[in-house]
């Protein structure tokens, strides 16, 4: 019978294998080009990323730009025709629903109530429903949409004049510049 030689992995009988010339050098270089077209690539990356956050940057300001000069002439309309004119239509009935509101918490109470000249008649009419015992005086001193209402000790002052040049000021404080004036190319 023949005996099996096993191979052996001792240090001293196992042979190093060999590289072929130039494997060394070849690795390396294939190594530094791999190298410098990752961080070719990752530069390129990088400078359209920086590029995509400026764009997007621009078009959100361009598109506020846009928006804000859209909504002006709509702010304007609003300012100086449709809110004086529900103003001047509502006057009258915005002051009898208030004596209403506060007749029903205390019917036994009197009001007086001070208004613009140009308010009376407006006023009395729409007053002229309700069973309010209400002392109406005219008070040339007040501008024509304003009023004071007092009831016993109490007072409610109805300014919507006052009201109409605050909602002025606070849509003219909307910023209306035009952020770029040439189209993107």
């Amino acid at each position: 019978m023949q005996k099996v030689q096993l191979e052996s992995f001792d240090d001293d009988t196992v042979q190093e294998a060999h590289t072929p010339e130039g494997y060394e050098q070849g690795f390396a270089e294939g190594y530094a080009e791999g190298l410098a077209a990752a961080k070719s690539v990752h530069a390129t990356l990088q400078q359209e990323f920086v590029q995509n956050i400026a764009d997007l940057e621009f078009k959100y300001q361009e598109v506020r730009g846009e928006l804000t000069r859209s909504l002006g002439p709509l702010f304007d309309i609003l300012c100086n025709k449709l809110f004086p004119h529900l103003v001047e239509e509502g006057f009258a009935s915005q002051i009898a629903h208030i004596l209403l509101q506060t007749a029903a918490q205390n019917p036994a109470l009197e009001f007086t109530l001070a208004i613009h000249p140009e308010q009376y008649d407006a006023v009395t009419s729409a007053l002229e429903a309700s069973s309010i015992n209400v002392a109406l005086t005219s008070d040339p001193e007040l501008t024509k949409n304003e009023a004071w209402v007092r009831c016993g000790q109490d007072a409610q002052h109805v300014d919507l004049d006052h009201m109409l040049n605050d909602i002025r000021l606070i849509l003219s404080a909307v910023d209306f510049i035009e952020m770029r004036t040439t189209p993107h190319g």
